[in-house]
């Protein structure tokens, strides 16, 4: 998770301004949360952070 924070934080800062681009990343985070819970255990991901 530490890798993929600081490219969030990133994309964030560039759409700042943008309604839209807030609502896309927001998008994006929930799919990528569902595909982790899909994939790992809770105890994977805490392995992993």
């Amino acid at each position: 998770m530490n890798t993929v924070y600081p490219f969030l934080v990133v994309e964030h800062k560039g759409n700042n301004n943008s309604l839209e681009g807030n609502a896309s990343i927001r998008l994006i985070l929930n799919l990528f949360l569902k595909l982790l819970q899909s994939n790992y255990t809770t105890d994977q991901i805490s392995d992993m952070g």
